[in-house]
């Protein structure tokens, strides 16, 4: 199984994007200067930037966090750079939720928070807006993947409450 290498580096209220795909240097350098250029105060992204990532799909990352105890309890989201966010504009990263079944006191309320499904796309200038609202539980990824679901792309592209 891939791992994290420096995992526990990472500060808490930073959001974890993933590269997985390689396929386009111009699409990767614009993703990363817009997760600088969009930072909350106090905070940075961790970029996993490793070629041992190439390919791997959602689950096989969310094994890899969920395996990781330096994500244990901070990381409610994580995103991945992988091939659809490198070829289609606007390369919006897929948005994975760390909730497990288990997180939830019964079968109704993980079915109503993962109702969009566990994952959606997002726009890389809303990233830390997200991961940051998840972070203090200001909202629930429901919400992020709901407003997802009502785009004509399928893409999160507003972090505001007037959904």
């Amino acid at each position: 199984m891939r791992a994290f290498s420096n995992s526990g580096d990472r500060n808490e209220f930073d959001p974890v994007v993933i590269r997985t795909d390689y396929s386009n240097e111009q699409a990767w350098q614009f993703i990363k200067a817009t997760l600088t250029e969009n930072a909350e105060i106090g905070s940075t992204t961790w970029i996993v930037d490793d070629p041992v990532w190439l390919g791997a799909g959602a689950d096989e990352v969310l094994a890899a966090v969920s395996a990781d105890e330096s994500f244990k309890y901070d990381l409610p989201i994580f995103f991945l750079a992988d091939f659809t966010a490198m070829q289609a504009k606007p390369h919006a990263l897929l948005a994975i939720t760390t909730a497990t079944r288990g997180d939830f006191a019964d079968r109704k309320e993980y079915l109503q928070a993962t109702a969009f499904g566990r994952q959606f796309r997002i726009v890389p200038h809303v990233v830390h807006s997200v991961h940051g609202n998840l972070n203090i539980a200001s909202m629930d990824f429901e919400e992020f993947a709901a407003a997802a679901h009502r785009d004509r792309e399928g893409i999160y592209r507003c972090c505001c409450r007037s959904f």
